[in-house]
């Protein structure tokens, strides 16, 4: 199971249009381990989003577990100019 879904992975990572955002709103859920840096992508992708692809970002903290990380999003979502 794990080698599927490592290679699904790849195959999608090699794919050109790996960020293919569609629907009105687009959802993107991030998701991994603890400390494997999802918050400091999340920002960087909301930036990215709001200045190369010119979208409307939203970003949404659902960790319930660590009240901290609703601080973390609001922080991130400052620095990158978008809305939380």
């Amino acid at each position: 199971m794990v080698k599927t879904l490592y290679d699904q992975l790849v195959d999608l990572m090699r794919t050109n249009g790996w960020l293919n955002i569609k629907g009105n709103p687009a959802v993107v859920l991030i998701s991994g381990l603890q400390g494997s840096g999802k918050t400091t992508f999340t920002g960087k992708l909301a930036l990215y989003l709001k200045t190369k692809r010119a979208k409307k970002v939203l970003l949404v903290a659902c960790d319930v577990y660590r009240p901290a990380a609703i601080d973390q999003i609001s922080v991130l979502a400052e620095q990158t100019g978008v809305e939380v």
